[in-house]
């Protein structure tokens, strides 16, 4: 597979699942992954907000925590809750006024880390929304690590809320397997060279159905093409045959 995107980051997930089992609860839960935990930037004291659960990485701007994950037996549909709420400055501003990017992921060892929510955060204001994260029943299962991560660059920055809900629901289809495939946090022209990124991916035998998801947003990183004002293609390739071709753009900047 290949990406020809050649000058702008990328922040890429890319999952292989194949939807023909099923796997769920019957009893609804809410598992709390992060409760006001700060994501920060300090060059020299990355665990400032460390909690007995919860610690920190890059310098303060990804946090981390272990969670047991319900094992899922009948039809469950994942519903993950994210909140980023801003630390208050005084009564007028904010220590980060910014739009940042971020996510949740999940690590597998071995693996890249598989990206179960994009976010881009407001301009000083907070950001909640819910995810419908079924298709990755398959991983959400048993013991896990979840990081969350916000590019802020000052201290304090932001406090961060997530969970899982995992609730019965006949019409949740949910992947016998699925697999990360790329991670990155950052794609530049020199790293994706003249013929992009490719990844093998062996897929188990007897799969019947197998879909890919891929997130991304747009930036160059290499100074030139006026940063994330251009449109470039995005070009997926299996086995060398082009299956999909296009912008993550939109022209109404809402």
């Amino acid at each position: 597979m290949k990406n020809a995107n050649a000058t702008r980051t990328i922040w890429a997930l890319l999952i292989v699942l194949l939807v023909t089992g099923s796997a769920a609860l019957c009893e609804p839960q809410q598992i709390v992954v992060f409760n006001d935990n700060m994501i920060h930037f300090d060059e020299t004291d990355s665990g400032r907000y460390n909690t007995e659960t919860v610690s920190a990485r890059d310098h303060g701007r990804v946090i981390t925590r272990v969670v047991d994950l319900p094992k899922l037996t009948n039809p469950t549909r994942i519903t993950g809750h994210v909140v980023l709420k801003p630390i208050p400055k005084d009564e007028l501003e904010v220590y980060d006024r910014w739009d940042r990017g971020g996510n949740v992921r999940l690590e597998i060892p071995g693996s890249p880390d598989i990206e179960l929510i994009k976010f881009i955060t407001a301009y000083g204001g907070r950001t909640e929304y819910d995810v419908d994260l079924t298709p990755m029943a398959a991983l959400l299962q048993g013991k896990c690590l979840i990081k969350g991560s916000i590019d802020t660059w000052v201290s304090p920055a932001w406090k961060v809320d997530f969970s899982l809900e995992y609730a019965a629901d006949s019409l949740a289809v949910a992947p016998d397997w699925a697999k990360g495939i790329l991670y990155e946090e950052s794609l530049t022209r020199e790293k994706m060279g003249d013929t992009g990124i490719q990844v093998d991916v062996d897929v188990p035998a007897g799969m019947k159905r197998v879909l890919m998801r891929y997130y991304v947003s747009g930036h160059c990183t290499d100074g030139t093409d006026a940063d994330e004002f251009v449109q470039k293609d995005n070009v997926i390739r299996v086995d060398e045959n082009v299956v999909h071709r296009y912008r993550p753009w939109r022209n109404d900047c809402r």
